[in-house]
């Protein structure tokens, strides 16, 4: 009875390694400490990052003890900022700091502010300036930024009397903080996502753009990394561009579209089976390529088998449609995964709608790291995977 209770606690434990969650290790580093300068931020931050499943925060905490270890600051340069996350071994980073700009200002134009007299009357409240003392317009430029140094450059005096409390009033209605974020993937150092002067509730939309775009970031990683298993299971899977001055060319592993043109995708296996094809847009949106809608509904009938040796295209020939590059451009991932048995999870659990099926996004990181571990527990005679990367540019 006890050895089968020791097997049966070594199976537990073998099962619980193969399916243990995956994440993507990430760190968030405020270069100039403005985080902890605005808790109710921070902690609207922390609570948005910890909504997503597949992402795994290292905390305030150990992120803030590493800075005072390497740099004894928290004012930090944006390279310093790296090295914080490269000790911390994340996968990426959400590097951010704070700007403190002028309200209801053009602040794109950051060199050169314009406020109107009736304007400067308004905010200036507490400061002696009378009318015939202002021009029509008034620079703040970069060596004129606030109401001090109007006052220095002789525009008038501040009145007396006013307490500290009322200049701290005067200063956060004249100001607000503003966030940059900068999401950094910490093995090629590519700028994944940026956001520049966006306001505290503007952040924290940035901040769920950013996680569900790490999310999907995380899953083609995933994807990236399967091995193909050495087996005499063959699929040859290509794409076929059609350029604009409709010529065919053949992209096999990786290569360029441009804007305006279209593409099939031609696959064939030495082996009847199964075959999904996934396509990662570099919008975030995850497409069930195959089988489909439209390849797969014929006779009347919902055929999903694909036969050995037999070519098949999307779209099928002769189809009142084509598929065609559109904004916004980039890099799409095609993982083309052929198993001997069916595989009725993918479109029940996951992908739904009519014609391609879509992911939804909430549910890319899941449905990622439960294929790997599908294809971990099949034979390695019983799967295949190819993979075609697609880069899109913009027309000239």
């Amino acid at each position: 009875m006890k050895s089968i209770l020791k097997y049966i606690l070594i199976i537990t434990i073998i099962s619980l390694n193969l399916y243990s969650r995956e994440r993507m290790l990430i760190a968030t580093v405020d270069l100039d400490h403005s985080l902890r300068a605005n808790e109710p931020f921070r902690k609207e931050l922390v609570r948005t990052i910890n909504r997503f499943a597949y992402l795994k925060q290292k905390t305030s905490i150990s992120v803030d003890r590493e800075k005072k270890k390497l740099f004894s600051t928290n004012e930090l340069t944006f390279e310093q900022g790296l090295t914080v996350a490269s000790n911390l071994k994340v996968k990426a980073v959400i590097i951010m700091d704070s700007e403190r700009v002028l309200k209801n200002t053009n602040n794109n134009n950051k060199n050169n502010i314009t406020i109107n007299s009736n304007e400067i009357n308004t905010i200036l409240s507490n400061y002696n300036i009378t009318n015939y003392m202002l021009s029509n317009d008034i620079k703040l430029t970069n060596d004129i930024k606030d109401l001090g140094d109007l006052i220095e450059y002789g525009i008038g005096k501040k009145t007396e009397g006013i307490d500290k409390a009322s200049e701290e009033k005067s200063d956060q209605e004249l100001y607000e903080m503003r966030y940059n974020f900068k999401v950094i993937d910490m093995e090629t150092k590519n700028v994944l996502k940026e956001y520049e002067l966006k306001s505290n509730y503007e952040s924290i939309s940035a901040i769920q753009e950013i996680c569900n775009y790490l999310e999907f970031y995380f899953s083609k990683s995933i994807l990236n990394n399967i091995e193909s298993p050495i087996n005499g299971i063959y699929i040859n899977t290509r794409i076929e561009r059609i350029t604009l001055e409709n010529k065919t060319n053949i992209i096999y592993d990786s290569g360029e579209i441009i804007e305006g043109e279209t593409f099939t995708i031609n696959f064939r296996s030495n082996n009847e089976g199964y075959l999904y094809i996934f396509a990662f847009q570099n919008d975030g949106n995850v497409i069930l390529m195959h089988p489909n809608d439209f390849n797969n509904y014929f006779d009347d009938e919902y055929h999903n088998k694909i036969e050995a040796r037999k070519n098949y295209i999307i779209p099928p020939e002769n189809s009142k449609f084509n598929i065609k590059i559109r904004p916004p451009f980039g890099e799409d991932s095609f993982y083309c995964v052929y198993t001997k048995k069916e595989q009725d999870w993918i479109a029940g659990e996951y992908f739904s709608g009519d014609g391609f099926k879509i992911c939804n996004k909430n549910k890319i990181a899941e449905f990622t790291s439960k294929l790997k571990s599908k294809l971990k527990f099949m034979n390695n005679d019983n799967w295949q995977i190819s993979k075609i990367y697609l880069q899109s540019i913009k027309e000239k």
